[in-house]
């Protein structure tokens, strides 16, 4: 099984009890990037919908740098 689907993370709002779902890309957003359930629901990011990513997209990003990094540094 992959491990990037494995991985719960808990809503950085104190206040909900789900895991994250949604990742926020918006460069300009000043909310939390990590949104739960009730995050979404709560309309928190519904300005920029555009640019809500699936939580396993965020880990794919991650190795795209981090091999466009490895690339860059020839290692």
């Amino acid at each position: 099984m992959n491990e990037k689907n494995d991985t719960n993370i808990k809503c950085p709002n104190s206040e909900h009890v789900n895991n994250v779902k949604l990742v926020c890309f918006n460069e300009s957003c000043k909310a939390d990037r990590l949104q739960c359930i009730q995050c979404i629901q709560n309309g928190i990011h519904v300005s920029h919908v555009q640019h809500q990513q699936d939580l396993p997209f965020l880990f794919d990003h991650i190795l795209n740098i981090e091999n466009y990094v490895k690339t860059q540094l020839q290692i």
